[in-house]
Parts: structure tokens; sequence; C-alpha cells
């Protein structure tokens, strides 16, 4: 039966150890209790929200003199949604299922604290982890009515999905395509704004370009264009140090063709509207007169605002803006090919495997350790670690060490070159689409071989053994390897 805070502690004091207090409650001591002796918590509920198991976690985590740790005891066996408690420590919220077995594999907590997960837990959670449908309406729905009620009923916009949200933002990009298509499933069509089709398609565009953006420097140019109306690239330089942002020489040309939309294909171009957000002459940045015209009304803008402040926060809260990439986090290849500062949009297909940049700065190569049926129609490659520092790495089919690709990879004994990007599995569904970047590597040797694809047919191709600049985190190689 639920009881109050009052009822559950009086007259029990005098008869519980002095170092903690034991209560039973049921929804009561959820958030906004302060009782630091307590140093046990037993959760007998299903946890079927990550925010509410972290509020009553949090019940035990507060600090006192003399306590050292706290216990928690869930019994995790006695429901399917189990896999939201490796997803309550990862403060990106994400639905990623590989990154999700990585908590639960090898946890990592920031300062001191350490997770561990025993032996039989671990294998109920990694179950559970398979078998859910993490991007089921449901679950979007339940989120959505959630922060809804969170914040006074009000309708969420993406920047409180960032601040108090169960989804990352990403998910909800990846399935709704922008904030109005999500809001429209759950909402009144009076209760939400009725854009006209170009609208649409640029809160796409800022959805994906910018909200999700793994790359500071777009969203932060665009907030100071809108709140200055122009800069300079001088004034955007300075700006970038204080910051201490990552940039390079190409950087402003890399964004500037993302935000007047030349760096995307025709296709791509017409999904967001193909309307240029900005225009930059002799150094000076300012918005084009036609999305001045599209921001004149105020309640897109208000749309616009919370794209690029979510963006923002949602950057700083899980990656590094110091560096190009941050290793150990996770990249699409969209999201490398733009980063590396490319001319043009590639397409997936394109860049397969790897793909080298037309000036030979650059080769990224995206490794897949557990191949699904796709790969072994081809050849049975076999990609993997030797040690956490050194990897076998397969050529695509049909190569010679005199392809010029190839060959190129085979001269590079310096770092920078490859940047080395992995994912555990093949299956979309379950890892999604997005790689671990492991930092730049070398290639110690290359050889080459003869091999027989599922049609038993000869192909050639070539074996390189790579050094990683740094070895792989223990963490990561753990939940890599195992």
């Amino acid at each position: 039966k639920k009881c109050s805070s009052a009822i559950s502690l009086q007259g029990r004091e005098k008869s519980v150890r002095k170092s903690s207090i034991r209560a039973v409650t049921v929804d009561v001591f959820n958030e906004g209790v302060d009782i630091p002796k307590v140093n046990q918590i037993v959760m007998m509920r299903p946890t079927v929200s990550s925010i509410i198991f972290l509020q009553q976690l949090g019940r035990g985590l507060r600090k006192i003199d003399g306590k050292e740790y706290v216990t928690i005891i869930d019994f995790i066996g006695n429901y399917s949604n189990n896999y939201m408690i490796p997803m309550a420590f990862d403060k990106s919220r994400s639905s990623n299922k590989e990154r999700i077995r990585k908590n639960i594999i090898s946890p990592a907590v920031t300062g001191v604290s350490t997770i561990n997960f025993e032996q039989v837990a671990r294998q109920q959670i990694l179950r559970a982890v398979g078998d859910a449908k993490l991007d089921s309406a449901a679950r979007f729905k339940d989120a959505y009515n959630t922060l809804k009620q969170k914040i006074g009923n009000k309708i969420p916009m993406l920047v409180d999905f960032v601040r108090m949200g169960s989804v990352a933002i990403e998910d909800v990009v990846d399935k709704y395509k922008n904030l109005l298509a999500y809001q429209l499933k759950f909402e009144t069509l009076d209760a939400v704004p009725n854009f006209d089709s170009q609208k649409v398609k640029l809160l796409s565009y800022l959805s994906k370009e910018i909200a999700v953006s793994k790359r500071i420097l777009e969203i932060d140019i665009l907030g100071w264009l809108i709140e200055f109306g122009q800069i300079s690239d001088t004034e955007i330089k300075s700006r970038f140090d204080d910051a201490q942002y990552f940039y390079d020489a190409e950087t402003l040309d890399s964004v500037e063709r993302i935000l007047n939309m030349s760096y995307f294909m025709k296709g791509t171009a017409e999904k967001y509207g193909d309307l240029p957000l900005i225009d930059r002459t002799n150094g000076v940045w300012q918005l084009t007169d036609e999305f001045k015209k599209v921001l004149s009304d105020n309640t897109f803008k208000t749309y616009v605002s919370d794209a690029i402040t979510a963006g923002r926060l949602n950057l700083l809260q899980n990656f590094d803006p110091s560096v190009r990439f941050q290793i150990g986090q996770k990249y699409l290849r969209t999201d490398v090919i733009k980063m590396l500062d490319w001319d043009k949009e590639q397409t997936g297909q394109n860049v397969g495997g790897y793909m080298k940049r037309p000036d030979d700065k650059f080769l990224p190569a995206f490794i897949t350790l557990d191949k699904t049926d796709n790969y072994v129609n081809l050849v049975a490659y076999e990609d993997g670690f030797i040690n956490r520092d050194t990897m076998i790495w397969f050529s695509k089919n049909q190569r010679t060490l005199k392809s010029p690709t190839e060959k190129l990879i085979s001269e590079s004994n310096e770092f920078g070159f490859i940047q080395m990007f992995v994912k555990k599995s093949g299956v979309v569904a379950a890892d999604g689409k997005d790689f671990y970047y492991l930092g730049s590597a070398k290639v110690l040797s290359a050889d080459q071989e003869t091999k027989r694809d599922a049609k038993d047919k000869e192909t050639t191709l070539i074996k390189f053994e790579i050094r990683l600049e740094h070895p792989v985190n223990q963490s990561l190689y753990r939940a890599l390897t195992e």
C-alpha cells in the first residue's frame, strides 16, 4: 500500500542503525527528498522509465560523513524493461543497442564511481536489450506524454527533451524527421503550427544538420547570425579561439557549404527545401533575404531557435568540441564525411568500407567486426583486433597492391591519413548505423591475398595490419571484443 514518508519513518529511527535509515514506500521518495543516511535501496517495481529509476536511485546518493557507499538491489529479473538501467547511466539517453550493450559489458561512470552487473543480471539485461523494440511508437508516446506532464502540460520542444526527456533527440529526428512531425503524432491539429511545405522541409534540415550535429560550428554561426545580423571570418575565428573549438584552414568553407546548401546532393537539398540560409561574401556572413523572410514568422523562428539551443546543449553534453573527432564517441558515415571537410555530400553506398578524400588528405575507414549475410555474399572478411592497438583490416573486394586507393593505404606509414571507425555488428536494427571513433592509424604491413567468395569464385584483396595511434580504451575494447 502507498504510505506517506511520515508513516514510513515514524517510530523507526530509534530502532535502526545510526548509519542508515530504511523505509518502505511506493512512489513517495522519487524526487525532492533528502535523507543522507540512506545507504541501501531495494527496487521492487519494474523500471519503465530511466528518469524515475535515477530519481529513486538518487535517494541513496546523498553524501554524509561516515557513508562510503550505497548498495542498490534491483530485482531486475522480474521484468522485461530491465535494459532501462544501463540507459539510465548514459547521459546521451541513446536507444542505440550497441551503446547500451557497452554500458552493460563494461560500464563507465565519470569520477570515482564504479558500476558492476553480476553475471546472471548481465545476461538477463543483454537478452532484454536484444528483444526490446526501442523505436516503437509506444515508447515515443510515453516519452512525449511524460515530458509534457513534467513541464507543466506544455507542448515539448527539442530543448525540453535535451534537458529532461527520456529519449535522445537523435532518436526523435531519426524516427520522425523533425519535431513538428513528432508533436503532430500526439497533439490535435489546432495545438501545433500549420507550417507550409517549405518551412516543414527547413525544419527537417534544422533537425538533422543543426539539432543533432556532431560539429558545433554550424550551430553557433547560425545562432550568431540570427542574433547579430552579420559576422566576419575574423570575428568567427576569434570566437572559436575563445571557446577552444577545433577548426582548421578548411573549416569555414565547409560550414559555409552546409549553411548555403551547396554541400548537399540534389535529392538531399530538395528534401531540405533547397533554400540557402546564409551568404558569405568577402569574408562577411549574413542571412539570405529568403531565409529572413521565413524567419519573419515568429512561430517558425521559435522552432529555429529551439533547434539551435537544443543542438548546442546536446552536443556540449556528449562531445568535446575542442577536437575534430572524439575518441570513443560514435559517428555516422555522413557525420565523418562532413567533418572531414569534403566538398560534396557522399552516399553511404559510395563510401562503403572506406573512401579517400579526392585530394588524398584523409581516408576514413569503417570496420564492422561481426559480419552479416550481406558481407558473406562477397568474401568472409576477418577484420578484428590483435590487441588494443593493433588490428587486421581487409580491403574491398577485387583489389590489389597496385589499385590506386589501396596503394596509398599500403604506403601510409604515418598517422593522420587513415581515420578508423569501428562497430560491433552489421545488423542495423540492433546496432544502428554509427561507428566508434578509434583515432588515426598507420599501416605495419600489407599483403595481397586470394580468397573465395560465396559463389566459390576467386577474388583478390589486401590484408592490412594496422597500428592505432592510441590504444583502445579498455572499456570499449571489452565491449567490441566480448
